[in-house]
């Protein structure tokens, strides 16, 4: 059997990097759609044009890799090493972008100042959030709202006459099921052009949707090794706004379900804020048991701050309903809520925009 021209390149990715020409950055949550996207867009540059060297990051430590079990599911069954693969402390991206390499966005279309002091240059960008209207002269600069951005990266591979492998479409979609929780319609997350990849990468790699979905859900909801300091992390993502830093993290388990294994689940929410130096922090948790169903945490330093943006998000269709009333932590760090959010087609993508704009008109 023909050895797949994918898994090699993967096998010289460290190799390469410090001659990087171009840096194929995924966002520093690093979910599974970040991290197939910039592998298979990586390797499709890299056929197109070797040189420049293309490679691809993780933007994420080593060890947090660990945090991600359906991330490690998914490349143990491509054959994927981890340890063949680059990670921010692998490399210094500022001394490489000082050099001259520019960067590929994936999965994001900003950056956080605190992760890459040095001035980027932004060659091409391939996201489904928000955009910030940063690096408008990127080319190709692909910022569409569909569910996912491994949809972007198929759709641009195969509209460049370049290859997906059996393994490069088991990624992609891997990462589009999950993003898109199964293409269902009542999440609100998928498009009839994430319909259309779906059908393509499945047929590809030869795997069965729901069955394949249900297997990668099953791995991606195995958290019994995780602590709730883990559970914050591993699809926490950052941003800038002129009022100041701001996070949200993703968490795949019921509310209920995490105040049974943590008795005081607002001190870690506020200990984790406070060490990550934001003054507010939305935790949204999806489950799926027995239907889809969303809730939220929001944590402000300040009391008015948590008052003004719930007024905010009341009218912003969230429906959002709060299980607990609001409580100042037992540490005085700030002020916290629950709430059941009615309106699950809401996530991080769409909630985070709406903050943003809250944020900045603080300051007008």
């Amino acid at each position: 059997m023909a050895a797949d021209p994918f898994l090699s390149y993967i096998r010289t990715i460290k190799s390469q990097a410090s001659q990087a020409g171009l840096i194929v950055l995924g966002n520093q949550g690093a979910d599974l759609d970040s991290i197939a996207s910039a592998l298979v867009l990586a390797w499709h540059l890299a056929t197109q044009q070797p040189k420049k060297t293309p490679v691809a990051v993780i933007a994420i430590p080593r060890h947090e890799l660990n945090l991600r079990p359906e991330a490690l599911f998914i490349l143990a069954e491509c054959g994927i090493n981890p340890e063949d693969l680059l990670f921010s402390d692998d490399v210094d991206l500022d001394e490489l972008l000082r050099q001259g390499a520019e960067l590929v966005l994936v999965d994001h279309n900003s950056l956080n100042p605190s992760f890459i002091t040095a001035e980027p240059g932004v060659a091409s960008i391939f996201d489904h959030h928000h955009d910030a209207g940063e690096f408008l002269n990127a080319e190709p600069r692909l910022i569409d709202k569909v569910g996912s951005t491994a949809t972007l990266v198929a759709e641009f591979v195969l509209q460049d006459k370049g290859e997906i492998t059996a393994n490069g479409a088991l990624l992609l979609s891997g990462a589009l099921l999950l993003d898109t929780v199964n293409l269902s319609a009542k999440a609100g997350r998928s498009t009839g052009r994430d319909k259309e990849m779906a059908i393509k990468l499945l047929g590809i790699c030869g795997r069965d949707q729901d069955t394949f979905f249900h297997t990668l859900q099953k791995a991606q909801d195995d958290l019994s090794g995780l602590t709730s300091k883990d559970l914050l992390a591993r699809d926490y993502k950052e941003w800038q706004s002129p009022f100041g830093p701001y996070g949200i993290s993703t968490v795949l388990l019921a509310l209920a379900s995490w105040q049974q294994r943590e008795t005081d689940l607002a001190s870690v929410i506020a200990h984790f804020a406070t060490h990550k130096k934001v003054p507010v922090f939305i935790v949204m948790m999806a489950s799926h048991t027995p239907d889809f169903k969303r809730e939220l945490i929001l944590f402000c330093q300040h009391k008015e701050l948590h008052t003004g943006l719930i007024s905010y998000l009341d009218n912003q269709d969230l429906h959002l309903v709060a299980t607990h009333k609001t409580l100042e932590t037992t540490d005085h760090s700030g002020f916290l809520t629950m709430y059941n959010q009615g309106n699950v087609a809401i996530s991080r993508k769409r909630l985070q925009p709406l903050v943003h704009t809250y944020l900045s008109s603080l300051l007008r």
